[in-house]
């Protein structure tokens, strides 16, 4: 009796221990299992899409059409603005530089077709202002790249943009500051 019960245990242990084979069938069926799993869940996700899809997709696009939409703002304004400053005898006279951008204009009339290559500048007169104003473009490293004058007679206190035209050969992208005097 003794002999027949060690003989049944061991049949019983040796039945339970799964063979090589069966261990890499097994993790083979739970690999399937969760391959389905996701495809199921992918299929889910798809179908659902159909229906809300179309306003979700217009949502996200709109948002892209944004970020797009500022960053050429961004990029043109980045290419163009230039920072300028006003000397003392020009802020002392009630006179302020406000910003300053490149400014490719194509004029009409007896001019047409020639591009005028030109920086336009917004002033601020607190009070009249009547005189010859340089304006001095600098490259990075502070050397004179370029220099315009214009004549201004402003009989009161105002706000506006003014023009100074460049001589054709002078590189506006050159330009990295501006100084007015």
């Amino acid at each position: 009796m003794r002999l027949s019960l060690i003989g049944l245990l061991c049949a019983v242990g040796l039945l339970a221990c799964k063979s090589k084979e069966e261990i890499l069938n097994a993790a083979e069926a739970e690999g399937q299992l969760l391959a389905e799993k996701k495809a199921r869940l992918a299929k889910g996700v798809g179908e659902g899409l159909q229906g809300e899809g179309k306003s979700a997709s217009e949502s996200v696009l709109k948002g892209v059409a944004q970020v797009v939409r500022g960053g050429v703002s961004g990029a043109v304004e980045g290419a163009t603005d230039l920072p300028i400053s006003a000397g003392p005898a020009l802020t002392e006279a009630g006179l302020k530089a406000e910003r300053a951008a490149v400014f490719e204009e194509t004029p009409s009339g007896a001019d047409a077709g020639v591009r005028r290559h030109s920086i336009k500048v917004y002033l601020i007169f607190d009070k009249p202002f009547t005189g010859a104003l340089s304006l001095i473009g600098r490259d990075t490293q502070g050397r004179e790249a370029g220099r315009s004058k214009l004549e201004v007679d402003e009989k009161e206190a105002t706000g506006k943009y003014v023009v100074f035209a460049f001589d054709p050969l002078v590189d506006l992208s050159t330009m990295a500051q501006l100084e007015l005097r």
